[in-house]
C-alpha cells in the first residue's frame, strides 16, 4: 500500500505528461494501461533484486497486483476524458461566455457557485498563465470546487464497486468469463520458478522476442528523427490522396496505421472480440460510403481533407444501450435472486421444547 501511495503521483505526473504535455501517448484510453504495465515489468525486475540480496522485502504477487491495481485507478481517474477534462470545466461556462452566445443568460445561474468558478480575476491566470497557483488568493478560490468534486468522484467510484460486487458472481461463477486482460499483469507478477528463479512469463523467448521488434522499430525511428541519414520504418499509409474523387471523398480521413500496444491488445482478446473490432470500423466505413453515393452533404473538417456524414457518436451511443440492456437481460436471474434475499424476511426455525 506504501509503495502504491508513493508511486501514484509519479505515475500521474508521468501521464499528465505524456497527454498533455508531448501529446504523444494517451493511456486511459487503453483498457490495458501500457505505463502501468511498465511500471508493474520495472517492480518485478527490483523485486528480483531484492529477492537475491534483501530477501525480507521480496513482494509477493498479491502485493504486486495491489500495486497494480491502485496505479490502474489514479490512471483512470487522471485520464484525458475523465480529471483532465473536469478541471478545465470547472470555468469554461464563465470564461468563454461572451455577449453573442448568450451563455450568462442562458445557463450560468443553473451552475451551483460549490461546482464551478465564476470570477473572471481567478480564471484568467488559469486560462492565460504568466503566474503560480500556489497562492493564498487562487488556493481559497479553487478549494470549495476541488472538494466538492472530490467527494462527488469517491461516491462516484464507491458505487462503480458496489456494481462489481454485485455482478461478481453472475461474471465468474454463471457466465464463466475468463477476463482476457487480466492475463498478462498476472504473468509479470507470477512467483519465479525454479531452476532459472525467474517466472513463464520472463523465461518465454517468444515474450522476448515480441518486445524486441517495437523497441528496434521505434528506436530506429526515434534515430531517423535526429540523423535522417539513418533508415526509417513507416508505421502509417495516409490513403487521402487516393480518395480525392466522388464518392471515395466520404472515406477520408483513412489511415492505415501499426500501434504495437493494440497489436498486443488484440492478442489477448478472443478471436470474436478482435474480429468485431475491424468488421465494425469496415461497416462504419462501408455506410460512409453509401452515405456519399447517397448525397449527404460532405463538410471540410479541421485537419483533415474530407469529411463524410458522421453518424457514428449515435451508434455508438445505441450500441451501449444496447450492451446494458443484454447485460441486464442476462443477469435478470441473479438480479431477482439478490433482490429477493435482500428483501425477505429471514425464517427463523421454530424448535418444539
Amino acid at each position: 500500500m506504501l509503495i502504491g501511495v508513493l508511486l501514484i503521483p509519479i505515475n500521474c505526473f508521468w501521464h499528465i505528461q505524456m497527454t498533455l504535455v508531448w501529446l504523444m501517448n494517451f493511456p486511459a484510453i487503453l483498457t490495458l494501461l501500457f505505463n502501468v504495465v511498465f511500471i508493474l515489468f520495472i517492480l518485478v525486475f527490483i523485486n528480483q533484486f531484492l529477492k537475491t540480496y534483501i530477501p525480507k522485502f521480496t513482494l509477493q504477487q498479491a502485493e504486486l497486483l495491489t500495486i497494480y491495481t491502485m496505479l490502474c485507478i489514479s490512471t483512470a481517474l487522471s485520464g484525458y476524458d475523465m480529471m483532465q477534462c473536469l478541471i478545465s470545466l470547472i470555468g469554461s461556462g464563465t470564461w468563454y461566455a461572451t455577449v453573442e452566445n448568450e451563455w450568462i443568460e442562458l445557463f450560468s445561474h443553473y451552475l451551483p457557485n460549490q461546482l464551478v468558478l465564476k470570477d473572471h480575476t481567478i480564471l484568467a491566470p488559469f486560462y492565460e498563465g504568466g503566474t503560480t497557483f500556489y497562492t493564498i488568493k487562487y488556493i481559497q478560490a479553487w478549494l470549495v470546487p476541488i472538494v466538492c468534486w472530490t467527494i462527488f468522484i469517491i461516491i462516484l467510484i464507491w458505487v462503480m464497486l458496489c456494481i462489481n460486487v454485485l455482478l461478481r458472481k453472475q461474471w465468474i461463477e454463471h457466465e464463466r468469463c475468463i477476463f482476457p486482460l487480466v492475463q498478462l499483469p498476472l504473468e509479470v507478477a507470477a512467483s519465479p520458478r525454479p531452476p532459472s528463479n525467474l517466472n513463464s512469463f520472463f523465461s518465454s523467448r517468444a515474450m522476448w522476442i515480441g518486445l524486441a521488434v517495437p523497441v528496434v522499430v521505434h528506436a530506429l525511428n526515434c534515430l531517423h528523427t535526429f540523423f535522417p541519414y539513418l533508415p526509417s520504418i513507416p508505421l502509417e499509409i495516409w490513403l487521402n490522396p487516393f480518395l480525392r474523387a466522388k464518392p471515395w471523398q466520404a472515406l477520408s480521413p483513412f489511415k492505415v496505421f501499426v500501434v504495437w500496444s493494440v497489436v498486443g491488445f488484440s492478442y489477448l482478446l478472443t478471436l470474436e472480440v478482435s474480429f468485431s473490432l475491424w468488421f465494425f470500423f469496415m461497416l462504419f466505413k462501408f455506410q460512409c460510403l453509401i452515405g456519399g453515393l447517397l448525397g449527404f452533404r460532405l463538410s471540410k473538417g479541421p485537419g483533415v481533407q474530407w469529411t463524410g456524414h458522421s453518424f457514428s457518436a449515435a451508434q455508438e451511443a445505441g450500441a451501449c444501450l444496447t450492451f446494458v440492456l443484454l447485460l441486464l437481460w442476462k443477469t435478470r436471474h441473479h438480479l431477482r435472486q439478490m433482490w429477493t434475499s435482500a428483501f425477505s424476511r429471514p425464517v427463523i426455525p421454530f424448535i418444539n421444547t
